[in-house]
């Protein structure tokens, strides 16, 4: 192996003009003597030749063994607790029985990977190690990677792995090949055995979609460290199903439930682990997602179910799939508005909703493709409180049609806590609360705000609310005060509001304290004595609840409690409308067919009965009125909104406005097709989807075929993927067989993923759609805590395919056998051009010193 080799041997023809060289320098030194002439000639040409050499890329071969060795520590979650103490131990073992000629390095991994040790003859572990960023994954292809890097040249490159081997990110398997051909071995250790109990539950199996009435299994494997007793509970949209105790044996438990009524749409179910003998919560939870093609699934949020009971038996007699809720039970998630194809509002305040409920039922609509339907009512539109809020965009009606009204005007006085505890996010909102009542108010009201602390302040005495900029302005210079005095600010509005000529005449007390005693129950007395009446709002659990609700009573108007200062300004327009009562009609009148539409069809409107009431509102431009009251104003209007259809009906459907209407041939046919129209688009077309996870994303494939049979091809597609809290990212579909079209995206956040799959065919230059569907992929926990204790087969099979061996002994380690030594190849150069150097020295030496004896 040892020897000279020449990179680029046609330098060397340079040494075929050494005669003429000689003859040229022998030519130069004819005054010189004879010794020193030779001597000068010598020296020339052994620099020449040495330049050559140089010039050729002379190296020297020589093999080497020493090792160069990196151990890799896994300190990612799932490792035992003791795993970064084992890992130091085991570092600091190897560098006191190296021996000198072994540089040792080491790394720590997770998802990411630091270098704790650079290779050197003398290590030391530091006294902290690097922190990781991301402990919830074991990346073992990236930290040999980073092992490799580490590895220093010209020497024998080894690593040593310390980890359980549950590899969640890379594939260590494929590139150890690359590794092999490098010449590095691999060899690995295991962790000493977790003593921590553990539990967990695998992945829930479930089908992708199902028939409606078509039974299936769910099934799922539970492992356990040691023999104990678990509970183990099945949701169902958070509905419990299913329920036992089971003892779990040390290892694999097989589970399975057998579905029976699957209901229609995207069902979530969810799979709950529990044992006293568990250290890791995260993976006692998964989920599946399973898309049933059944009767249409509607949820209607009534906070009365005696109002929704006429709608409900008229849906259900035509197979609807009717649940009712409360504005409570209201969904709080994609996931769970996503199991119904429309939702109707019949009797829920937007004091009900929070605002992330608002926007979400909006998101509902615009990007699932969801139905809205609200109804008229005393809690419905601007007299709901939904004029200032997410939804009053997503309604095909504008929420505030009182300007239309020819009704006498309103004093409206808001008395506000400016006290300390309301500085900040509580004041800021109750500011926007008085300015937003302006926009439900008209030119003809007048409007004031009384703030007060230990003193009342007039913030804005009475005035046209015609003034709103001015008025705006001055609210927003409020600032907090001291303390919390009632009294003094109702007797000023008293006084106040006595010298306002108005039909209606309300005041809206609102703090968030406890307020110092006086006559309230007089004060308020005098108010009613003088047509004024009072309501309250209690912001949070230290306002004096009694006293709130005891002078709303006295003064005859609302009490409102509200724990979320967001719900403030929903408050105070609610209540403007309900005292001022200018957005409601309430008096017989027939509906007026204003357009011929489907949803009118096969409706005798010519017999329809009376309906007494209906909430005013006035259209969107770009809405669809199907019928008039005869007033002119909207009864039923409909517009696209998004990949959705929202409508509204302003009168009610229940035994108040539409006592008559709920006894009429025509209700139920009306209704269905209402509903019919505005719900989801129900899922068809020549398609069949299969959604995978695939490496750390998702691979959706679809297949698509004609009603012969025939794959359908040159079709263009999108996903349009959806998860809780994020944007909506899409990514194009490829063609990739006969009728066969993928996409792969990214999937590594947990939660569940809404896939919206659009396939369209181009028709004379315009798309036409195929299919529309959607699936769903829920990711319950990380990988990470998937296993229970090592994966000794995947380290052992690493291990082999590079050479190395798993549970090594030190000598091992170290051991390097001849055939393993590193040929280094080192190059001659600059040994070459440094005695070149010191030949020329002595060339002037010679030629320019007088050495005695040489001169003739």
């Amino acid at each position: 192996m040892a020897g000279f080799e020449l990179d680029s041997g046609w330098a060397l023809t340079a040494l075929l003009s050494l005669p003429a060289l000689i003859w040229i320098l022998l030519r130069g030194l004819w005054h010189a003597s004879l010794p020193v002439k030779v001597t000068s000639a010598a020296l020339r040409l052994a620099i020449v030749v040495l330049i050559v050499l140089a010039l050729t890329g002379l190296f020297r071969r020589q093999a080497n063994t020493a090792l160069s060795l990196v151990v890799a520590a896994d300190a990612s979650a799932s490792v035992p607790a003791n795993a970064p103490e084992s890992a130091r131990k085991a570092f600091e073992e190897l560098a006191a029985a190296k021996p000198a000629s072994v540089e040792l390095g080491a790394m720590v991994f997770a998802g990411d990977a630091r270098v704790v040790v650079e290779p050197s003859a003398a290590p030391e572990w530091p006294a902290e190690t690097p922190p990781l960023t991301d402990r919830d994954e074991t990346a073992i292809e990236g930290a040999l990677w980073r092992a490799r890097q580490m590895l220093q040249d010209g020497r024998v490159p080894r690593v040593l792995l310390l980890s359980d081997g549950n590899e969640t990110r890379g594939d260590a398997q494929t590139f150890a090949s690359y590794l092999k051909a490098q010449g590095v071995r691999v060899f690995c250790r295991t962790y000493a055995a977790d003593t921590r109990p553990e539990v967990l539950v695998e992945e829930l199996n479930a089908p992708q979609d199902v028939a409606l009435g078509q039974s299936f299994a769910l099934s799922t494997t539970l492992r356990a460290s040691a023999e104990g007793l678990a509970t183990i509970a099945l949701y169902r949209d958070g509905a419990l199903v299913s329920q036992e105790e089971r003892t779990l044996t040390a290892g694999e438990n097989d589970w399975r439930y057998e579905e029976r009524d699957p209901k229609g749409g995207l069902a979530q179910y969810l799979l709950v682990l529990e044992s006293a003998q568990d250290h890791f919560r995260d993976n006692n939870r998964a989920s599946a997602l399973v898309y049933a093609q059944g009767k249409p699934r509607v949820l209607v949020a009534d906070n009365d179910e005696r109002n929704a009971r006429y709608l409900v038996r008229a849906l259900e007699a035509e197979s609807f799939a009717v649940e009712t809720r409360s504005g409570a039970g209201m969904p709080v998630d994609l996931n769970e508005l996503m199991a119904f194809d429309v939702v109707v509002m019949s009797g829920v305040p937007a004091t009900d909703l929070s605002n992330d409920q608002m926007l979400l039922l909006g998101r509902y609509v615009e990007d699932l493709g969801g139905g809205l339907i609200m109804l008229g009512g005393e809690d419905s539109f601007g007299i709901g409180g939904y004029g200032s809020t997410p939804l009053a965009e997503v309604l095909p009606v504008k929420t505030r049609g009182e300007e239309k009204q020819e009704m006498p005007g309103i004093g409206l006085l808001a008395i506000m806590d400016r006290s300390g505890s309301m500085q900040g996010e509580k004041l800021t909102l109750a500011k926007e609360a008085a300015r937003a009542t302006l926009d439900v108010l008209g030119p003809m009201d007048q409007v004031g705000v009384l703030a007060f602390d230990s003193q009342p302040l007039w913030v804005v005495e009475m005035e046209s609310a015609g003034n709103r900029i001015g008025i705006q302005d001055t609210i927003s210079r409020l600032e907090s005060g001291g303390g919390t005095y009632i009294y003094p600010a109702l007797e000023a509005g008293l006084a106040a509001l006595q010298e306002v000529n108005a039909a209606v005449k309300h005041v809206i007390l609102l703090t968030d304290g406890q307020s110092q005693p006086g006559d309230y129950q007089g004060i308020v007395e005098r108010m009613r004595f003088n047509r004024i009446t009072v309501s309250t709002v209690a912001v949070g659990d230290g306002a004096d609840t009694q006293l709130l609700q005891d002078i709303a009573r006295w003064g005859q108007g609302r009490y409102y409690f509200t724990a979320d200062p967001f719900d403030i300004p929903q408050i105070f327009t609610r209540d403007t409308l309900r005292a001022a009562r200018t957005s409601i009609i309430e008096a017989p009148f027939l509906p007026q067919v204003l357009e011929q539409h489907p949803v009118l069809a096969a409706i005798p409107w010519g017999e329809a009965p009376f309906l007494y009431g209906y909430v005013m509102t006035a259209p969107k431009p770009t809405a669809s009125t199907l019928l008039l009251t005869e007033r002119g104003d909207p009864l039923l209007a409909t517009w696209q909104y998004g990949l959705g259809k929202v409508t509204a009906f302003t009168s009610d459907a229940s035994g108040r406005w539409a006592a008559d209407w709920t006894q009429w041939p025509g209700y139920t046919r009306f209704w269905p097709q209402v509903l019919r129209h505005t719900m989801r688009a129900r899922e068809d077309g020549p398609a069949m989807v299969s959604l995978n996870a695939e490496g750390g994303g998702l691979a959706l494939g679809v297949d698509v075929v004609d009603s012969s049979g025939y794959f359908m091809n040159a079709l263009t597609g999108q996903v349009r993927v959806l998860q809780e809290g994020q944007p909506e990212a899409v990514f194009a579909l490829m063609q990739t067989g006969p009728g066969h079209y993928e996409a792969r995206f990214p999937a590594e956040r947990l939660g569940n993923y809404i896939c919206l799959v659009e396939i369209d065919a181009q028709q004379n230059g315009a798309p036409q759609a195929v299919a529309r569907l959607s699936r769903g992929y829920a990711r319950s926990y990380r990988p990470e805590f998937r296993h229970l204790g090592a994966n000794v087969d995947f380290l052992k099979t690493l291990a082999e395919s590079t050479g190395g061996t798993i549970n090594p002994s030190d000598e091992e380690l170290f051991a390097v056998a001849p055939e393993e030594a590193i040929e280094t190849r080192v190059n001659q150069w600059p040994w070459l051009l440094s005695v070149a150097l010191l030949l020329f020295l002595c060339d002037v030496a010679v030629r320019r010193l007088d050495l005695p004896g040489w001169v003739g």
